[in-house]
């Protein structure tokens, strides 16, 4: 069998929906394991976009599926966490928000035949939304966060989470919730 690209984003939604699954499992050593799943879900992202591009099979609809799967995944542990009563609502509120109005600019640049990250902004939208520091960024700031919420998880249900960690999770989701929204402003007001 040979590993694509979207191979590589199928099997990392798979393996994700697996560890979500364990969230409702009452059992330690799979609340365990959601944290480590989630991390490998997300660095598998950016391994399918080295194989697309190793292999030269870089294609809009990779690019569009990547990108709905890394929506995919950010919309999942936002509303799980929100339903298991660990963040507010109003985060998969945002975030759900953000994703449906860059997705449909971006629909707007597929009918245009520009790629997602193709689309020409001005200085401030490229650094934002195209930049390697801001999409590294973002990706790094969402894994803390996600592994962070999935601990907090563990340790409220089989130990004790000090208030710190507590304190230092909210602050991450509500800067993840910052910086999405903040990434997405170019795409919404300059992306056509």
């Amino acid at each position: 069998m040979k590993i694509t690209a979207n191979f590589i984003t199928t099997f990392r939604l798979i393996l994700f929906f697996i560890g979500v699954s364990f969230l409702y499992m009452n059992n330690k050593i799979l609340h365990l394991l959601v944290a480590p799943i989630i991390l490998i879900v997300v660095l598998l992202d950016a391994v399918d976009g080295i194989v697309a591009r190793k292999l030269k099979s870089e294609t809009q609809f990779g690019a569009f599926y990547d990108i709905a799967a890394d929506r995919i995944v950010e919309l999942t542990v936002y509303v799980v966490f929100a339903q298991l009563g660990y963040i507010s609502v109003l985060i998969p509120l945002i975030v759900m928000v953000r994703g449906i109005l860059t997705g449909m600019m971006r629909s707007v640049g597929a009918l245009k035949k520009k790629a997602p990250f193709k689309l020409k902004y001005t200085k401030i939208g490229n650094f934002l939304v195209s930049s390697r520091f801001m999409r590294g960024g973002y990706g790094g700031l969402k894994v803390v966060t996600f592994v962070m919420l999935a601990y907090l998880f563990y340790l409220t249900n089989h130990a004790n989470p000090a208030n710190w960690f507590v304190i230092l999770v909210d602050i991450l989701v509500y800067l993840s919730a910052l910086v999405c929204v903040l990434r997405g402003l170019p795409v919404i007001i300059e992306g056509t």
